[in-house]
């Protein structure tokens, strides 16, 4: 089994007060089996993952793989994923971030 966790920071931002409060506690993690990883998700690799939006908004999604209980234990205290858990499922997908919601 090998855990994998996903990090997610904002790396710009045009807020009303020109700041984002973000801190390490915005993950997630997925625990996979090690042949899962490599037949079903061949374009999932550590590293970083950047997206930026059009009105200057940009994140960063950084992917680590660990062993399950130290992914497990990363993700304790979480606050989540600020609402983008669409971008894990794409990484794991497309290798990328594309931002596709389908409604």
């Amino acid at each position: 089994m090998v855990g994998v966790l996903f990090t997610i920071r904002v790396t710009s931002c045009n807020t009303w007060n020109g700041s984002h409060s973000y801190t390490e506690k915005y993950n997630a993690y997925k625990k996979l089996k090690n042949d899962e990883l490599k037949k079903k998700y061949p374009l999932l690799k550590e590293g970083n993952y950047p997206y930026m939006w059009e009105d200057g908004w940009s994140i960063n999604v950084n992917v680590k793989f660990m062993k399950p209980s130290e992914a497990r234990k990363a993700h304790e205290d979480s606050k989540g994923f600020m609402g983008y858990d669409h971008f894990i499922n794409e990484i794991m997908e497309y290798g990328e971030i594309k931002n596709e919601i389908i409604c």
